[in-house]
């Protein structure tokens, strides 16, 4: 009678765990040659969003922290915005100013203002429209597979809405 409950309650406690995700102490990382974000769990339940830009911009456009409140529910990570200014409240993304954005060496004046980027058939996107906003965490849920995060969310900070997939190594 014990082996058998035994090894029930292993099989019990076995599954349960297999089923939380534990991110504490770890970075993972989204980055390409303009900006580089990254979101730092410090521990169980706080974490940092970070987006930084590799260029001469001035801050607070250069590096923007964002510390948040997470959850983790299986293989979904609920954010929750601890920093929010009450101007921000509800408020997808920034944009960042031209000047600001055309201070970046590596975006070449001609691509920012001309060149379309074709993501596919039917859309077509500038360098401002990638690259001239940051990210603002409200209440944003993730999800974690093969030991990535994925980052979808609805931006409305353009002139029209985008639609935002990022995916974040761990580094």
């Amino acid at each position: 009678m014990e082996k058998i409950f035994f090894f029930s309650a292993f099989i019990f406690l076995g599954s349960a765990c297999s089923h939380h995700l534990f991110l504490s102490n770890r970075v993972f990382v989204n980055s390409d040659s303009i900006k580089v974000n990254s979101l730092e769990f410090v521990n169980d339940s706080i974490c940092i969003y970070k987006q930084t830009f590799r260029c001469e911009m001035q801050n607070p456009f250069r590096e923007v922290k964002i510390i948040c409140k997470y959850k983790a529910l299986k293989n979904k990570i609920i954010l929750e915005n601890l920093t929010s200014n009450p101007d921000s409240i509800g408020v997808t993304c920034f944009i960042i100013p031209e000047g600001e954005l055309l201070r970046c060496s590596l975006i070449n004046e001609k691509l920012f203002e001309r060149k379309a980027i074709l993501i596919d058939a039917h859309k077509t996107f500038t360098m401002h429209d990638l690259y001239g906003y940051i990210n603002n965490v409200i209440t944003d849920t993730l999800l974690y597979k093969r030991n990535a995060i994925l980052y979808n969310k609805l931006n409305r900070c353009h002139p029209y809405t985008m639609y935002v997939h990022s995916t974040f190594r761990e580094e």
